[in-house]
């Protein structure tokens, strides 16, 4: 065993190709390469995402009314979270570009896949590591 076998950043970067399943656990032909959250993108994602997480406050601060408020907030964290989500999927077979925008977009409207993508890239290393 070389030490070069335990590092992860390489293969963090790459991702991993995970087939897709419809919501009755059918497989639905399509599959996406996810990265692990230990990669660079998933980081710079992160970083950007908490810098700009002050100006929204400031934006919903001065919204009118509590229910827009609270409306405001709710969709901005929905949004920050597909977008941070958004930076695990490096491919994909769907009929769709492969955009930061396109992937934000679906993980909005497709929160289940949203979980089951933070679910494989917080433990794509752990069937590596089974044997610790």
């Amino acid at each position: 065993m070389q030490p070069r076998d335990f590092y992860v950043k390489q293969e963090a970067e790459e991702g991993r190709r995970v087939d897709l399943s419809n919501a009755d656990g059918t497989p639905s032909g399509h599959w996406m390469v996810i990265r692990s959250v230990l990669s660079h993108q998933y980081e710079k994602t992160f970083k950007a995402i908490q810098a700009e997480a002050l100006s929204q406050v400031m934006e919903i601060s001065k919204a009118a009314g509590k229910e827009h408020a609270l409306f405001m907030g709710k969709s901005q964290r929905r949004t920050r979270k597909a977008r941070l989500v958004a930076s695990l999927i490096a491919d994909w077979s769907l009929d769709l570009p492969c955009s930061e925008k396109e992937k934000t977009n679906l993980l909005i409207q497709a929160p289940r896949l949203r979980r089951q993508i933070e679910r494989v890239s917080e433990t794509i290393f752990i069937a590596r590591a089974s044997h610790v």
